[in-house]
């Protein structure tokens, strides 16, 4: 996917140079998204048909709307999907209402929310590739206890990356935006009303994967009406949130209402499934998380150290070594303070890498 999304990127730089056609770069990134679906969809379908076909199984056409199984996995799909809406619903009732503060405005709403999305697909999502298995698992054989600890282990491994994140980001927001986005008409003004904005907006992170953590968890427990109210509850939340900070904080509101409406949002979730399964470890958990919180607040002021340093000399330069030192001291400070949880991440992880290493050579 990210080959072919460089090549037709080069492709319209090419083309932009050259002037073959003043508009052929449109419908070059047009027909590369299409290419990227398409070549996604083909490579998972014949790695599928492998798969089947080395394990004896023969493949037929069988879908049936009123099938049992195709009922259940539409039933198993809603929540995740409504979950997953709630993002793209608040971000447009945002975008609607910040047309009112002007154009500049909107822009700076939009960017500081696409640097939010790539920070929450980098971390949340490979986080839950290696966690969400090992709560199900456990959830299939009946073991409750072991599926409780996993879904404690599993709150503490999101945190574990959204917690330093949101900590660097906070204390480097003007420098992140600044370097992102200033370019063309992208002003100074812009750009501290964009950092601003990503300040608050990184909040809503560690809600957000938590979030995702657990509506999974009650999904595999079959519990699917709570992840649907929960989802509703955030998107009125931000709605009313919004209509009331905005005229009295202005475009901030937008930030501010998004990090409060997905903090709630998590909370009552956590609350609901603690009710539903019994303890969660909430005690280990949280002395693991100030933990965590420790080490990164001392790793975002390292950082920021080593940037005002190097920053004299160039700006990127600056913003890489202090990334990079950064993560050297997070390291070495979840090493010292025997964070029992990275063993666990680092054991799942390991083991979803030899699984896809077998079935590799299975195939």
């Amino acid at each position: 996917m990210n080959i072919i999304i460089i090549v037709f990127i080069m492709l319209t730089f090419i083309s932009r140079i050259i002037v073959i056609n003043a508009n052929i770069h449109v419908p070059l990134l047009a027909l590369g998204t299409i290419l990227i679906v398409g070549t996604q969809c083909l490579y998972i379908a014949v790695f599928s048909y492998r798969l089947v076909y080395r394990q004896g199984y023969t493949l037929k056409s069988a879908f049936k709307m009123e099938d049992t199984v195709v009922k259940k996995l539409l039933i198993l799909t809603l929540p995740i999907l409504l979950a997953s809406a709630v993002e793209q619903i608040i971000i447009s009732f945002d975008r609607n209402f910040a047309s009112n503060f002007g154009p500049e405005a909107v822009s700076a709403l939009a960017y500081a929310t696409r640097a939010l999305i790539a920070i929450s697909g980098t971390f949340i999502t490979s986080v839950l590739i290696f966690t969400y298995p090992k709560i199900a698992e456990f959830s299939v054989i009946k073991n409750t206890s072991q599926m409780k600890k996993a879904i404690s282990e599993s709150i503490v491994a999101m945190c574990l990356f959204t917690i330093p994140v949101i900590a660097a980001v906070a204390m480097f927001s003007h420098p992140v935006a600044s370097l992102l986005f200033r370019r063309g008409a992208f002003n100074v003004e812009t750009i501290a009303v964009t950092s601003q904005l990503l300040f608050i907006y990184v909040f809503a992170l560690f809600g957000h994967g938590l979030i995702q953590l657990i509506t999974r968890a009650f999904i595999v427990i079959g519990n699917f009406k709570i992840p649907i109210l929960s989802a509703v509850f955030t998107v009125v939340m931000n709605i009313i949130i919004n209509i009331l900070l905005t005229p009295v904080i202005g475009i901030t509101g937008f930030a501010l209402a998004k990090s409060i409406s997905t903090l709630l949002g998590f909370a009552i979730l956590l609350l609901l499934l603690r009710r539903k399964l019994g303890g969660l470890f909430l005690k280990k958990t949280i002395e693991s998380l100030s933990k965590i919180t420790a080490a990164s607040v001392i790793m975002a002021f390292g950082a920021y150290f080593i940037y005002q340093y190097v920053l004299p000399f160039n700006a990127m330069l600056a913003l890489v070594v202090a990334a990079l030192v950064g993560m050297m001291i997070y390291g070495v400070l979840l090493l010292i303070l025997r964070i029992h949880e990275v063993d666990y991440l680092i054991s799942t992880a390991f083991g979803y890498i030899r699984k896809r290493a077998e079935d590799r050579r299975n195939l």
